[in-house]
């Protein structure tokens, strides 16, 4: 039933779809789900109530943007609006597109680095209009012709792939006068929407699928409380492309893990600071590190050319074993409740979300590997326990869980699933 009332869901949105036309109206936009978020105020500008909705295919995405006012209005206050991919011709107007990769994910590193590549927008790419609200049409033939080599078989190339993502940011000039070194435009983050493509004579979701064969997945509930998003998969750069290894990292409707906005923020800003981790099964304590700092938030880029005070690893960590082994990483110092040889309940808490070794922020690090019977019922503890693991590590099936594409509560394209192979890009609940 979840899957036939998505289908049904893409069929309606679909033919709804062929009557858009890029004018700058929303009354072609009725019935689409949008996705709302409210920007905090600065100290130049009020706070900003903004909808998005996309309509992606195949070839091409179509949204609507909506403020709290007239485009035309609020178009003249902000001088950006998204990141990543410029629109040529208008270079104010930036939009950012994040795709799907489920058949394709072994090409999914490319995207990912190269992120912060200016990509541009050939003519006739893009239909733009301002009056009450943004709309336009993003045409990806034409954008794959402009920008060839290695970002085509995986960002531009999108067969296989399920779901497309549009995030908008607002960017505010400097204060008038001000000019130089340090002097930045302030950035203000605007909703995310994502969308399964609506194709309905090709529609599969990923989830449709049976999850991986008993004997090559660990199955368990899911292990934290809220929505959280899989924002790095298994065996995905950039630094699982060895392992089956999953971050899960709490978002809100603008699928930012930070409170307020994105910038220098603590580690006490972060959705998921201090969250609770529940044992994904019974079993006895193998290993434990459990006095480490958490650092402060540091970029992807900083990290991996640093690391954390010139380590690769020293983390938080706790592994246990059970029907399977289990290892939670980067967890907050002090909140481990365990010692080695105790034994561990399923659904207890086992220790608190941080930011602790190898992280960019807040977020939990898990692996899973199967048990053989030649094992004993210990590890001993390592001084890292990050890179002693007790086997090969193996996709995780989550049972009895709630998947969707977006972080806002009313996001259309929840479903409820009794089993779910993990991929990134996607909201999970309990």
């Amino acid at each position: 039933m979840e899957w036939y009332r998505i289908h049904r869901l893409v069929e309606r949105l679909a033919a709804a779809r062929e009557g858009i036309t890029i004018d700058g109206a929303m009354k072609d936009w009725e019935g689409f789900p949008f996705i709302r978020s409210r920007l905090a105020a600065t100290d130049t500008s009020p706070p900003v109530d903004l909808a998005l909705a996309i309509a992606p295919g195949k070839d091409e995405i179509l949204f609507c943007l909506v403020g709290d006012a007239p485009a035309e209005t609020w178009i003249r206050r902000w001088s950006d609006v998204g990141v990543d991919l410029e629109v040529e011709g208008r270079p104010g107007e930036i939009l950012r597109l994040s795709f799907g990769q489920d058949a394709v994910r072994a090409n999914a590193w490319e995207w990912n680095r190269t992120v912060s590549r200016i990509l541009r927008m050939p003519g006739g790419a893009v239909d733009l209009s301002f009056r009450a609200c943004i709309e336009g049409r993003i045409r990806l033939s034409p954008l794959r012709a402009e920008n060839d080599g290695p970002l085509s078989p995986g960002f531009l190339d999108t067969r296989g792939a399920s779901w497309m993502r549009l995030s908008v940011n607002l960017r505010e000039p400097p204060p008038r006068g001000k000019v130089g070194p340090g002097v930045r435009s302030r950035w203000r983050s605007g909703p995310s929407a994502a969308s399964y493509l609506l194709e309905p004579a090709d529609f599969s979701p990923p989830w449709a699928g049976p999850p991986p064969d008993g004997e090559s997945a660990v199955r368990c509930p899911f292990f934290l409380s809220g929505r959280w998003l899989v924002s790095q998969g298994g065996r995905e750069w950039p630094t699982h492309e060895d392992i089956y290894a999953y971050d899960f990292c709490m978002t809100d409707e603008r699928g930012l893990p930070v409170r307020g906005e994105e910038g220098d923020f603590r580690n006490e800003d972060s959705q998921g600071w201090e969250a609770e981790i529940l044992a994904p099964s019974e079993g006895r304590v193998g290993a434990v590190s459990n006095g480490r700092e958490d650092h402060p938030p540091i970029p992807l880029a900083r990290l991996l050319a640093e690391g954390v005070g010139g380590t690769q690893g020293l983390a938080n960590e706790l592994k246990v074993k059970g029907p399977f082994h289990w290892l939670f990483v980067h967890l907050r110092k002090g909140s481990i409740p365990l010692q080695v040889e105790d034994k561990v309940r399923q659904g207890q808490v086992v220790g608190r979300v941080g930011n602790s070794g190898f992280s960019t922020g807040p977020h939990l690090h898990a692996e899973f590997v199967p048990c053989r019977q030649e094992e004993t019922t210990s590890w001993k503890s390592q001084r890292d326990l990050y890179w002693q693991r007790p086997g090969p590590t193996v996709p995780l099936v989550l049972e009895d869980v709630l998947v969707g594409l977006n972080g806002a509560p009313d996001d259309p394209w929840v479903v409820r699933l009794p089993e779910w192979e993990v991929r990134s890009g996607y909201q999970v609940s309990r």
